[in-house]
């Protein structure tokens, strides 16, 4: 799970009208979404916010170890790069429809990664898994799914139950600035992203057609439009998908990380190490006592 459309769109005029009309609004990684369908080809878009965070998990997987538990798996895009460096990773996620796409790729990989990657359905606040790991991650923004503090606290006490003592957490989370709140309630913001399909004809495009933000809940909501065009640029499917996040403050995580009994806490405003900086979004990097 992440936060892909965070910022998709800029200023510009409104998209205009599509050739087919949009469904009932939905949500994001819903089966048969497309969100679920482009989530690869989302993060693309965003190299300022991943810019080299698979070598930052895969150095910290291989420095701690190997056995790696990852929450809010996804597609699988951190877990194979991290299963091909050698890492023998789980993958965990509550969204059925996106370890399906995790799981069509395993024939894209040699048997060997394939072997060092298991994938299951879970809930990144209360799961029961019966092994011990290194490293447990929880990359691109993936608690920022969870609402409330209690929710919060139970996926860090899960990790840390899920840690072998002198284990480590990795956390990456979304702070948003003061130019994203801003821009609340019924606002176009176009032109859209246009994103080429693989091996097609076939196009993508997607912006937010509206955001809901709740300062005081610390929650932001937020409804994209996703069109799929053939080769001519017709509109072949439209969809409008809510994407929701939930945040909380860099002191408010650092309470919840000393309640959790995490130790040596850093944080960083990015994967390669830089101090946090306003509109940043924060990778805290958690030790488990021995």
């Amino acid at each position: 799970m992440s936060g892909e459309a965070e910022s998709a769109g800029g200023g510009g005029a409104p998209v205009a009208a599509a050739a087919a009309t949009a469904g009932p609004e939905g949500q994001y990684y819903a089966p048969d979404s497309l969100s679920v369908l482009t989530y690869d080809l989302q993060t693309l878009i965003f190299p300022n916010v991943i810019d080299a965070d698979l070598a930052f998990y895969r150095a910290h997987a291989l420095g701690c170890g190997g056995e790696v538990l990852e929450l809010g798996v996804g597609t699988g895009r951190i877990a194979y790069g991290l299963a091909e460096a050698g890492c023998r990773v789980m993958g965990l996620d509550n969204s059925i429809a996106m370890l399906t796409q995790a799981e069509r790729k395993r024939a894209d990989y040699p048997d060997a990664v394939q072997r060092r990657l298991s994938l299951t359905v879970g809930d990144m606040t209360d799961f029961g898994i019966d092994l011990w790991f290194d490293l447990v991650i929880a990359p691109f923004r993936a608690l920022n799914h969870l609402e409330g503090r209690a929710r919060w606290l139970n996926c860090l006490r899960s990790m840390q139950a899920h840690l072998r003592d002198g284990g480590r957490a990795i956390v990456h989370v979304f702070v948003p600035d003061e130019a994203v709140l801003r821009r609340s309630g019924e606002a176009p913001e176009g032109p859209p992203v246009h994103v080429d399909l693989p091996a097609s004809e076939a196009a993508v495009e997607f912006f937010v057609v509206r955001r809901d933000v709740d300062r005081a809940g610390k929650s932001l909501s937020q409804l994209v439009e996703f069109r799929l065009l053939d080769d001519a640029g017709r509109t072949e499917r439209l969809s409008r998908e809510w994407l929701s996040y939930h945040w909380f403050d860099r002191e408010e995580i650092a309470v919840m990380v000393a309640e959790t009994g995490f130790a040596n806490a850093a944080v960083f405003g990015d994967f390669h190490a830089s101090p946090p900086r306003p509109g940043s979004d924060q990778i805290w990097v958690l030790d488990k006592p021995r």
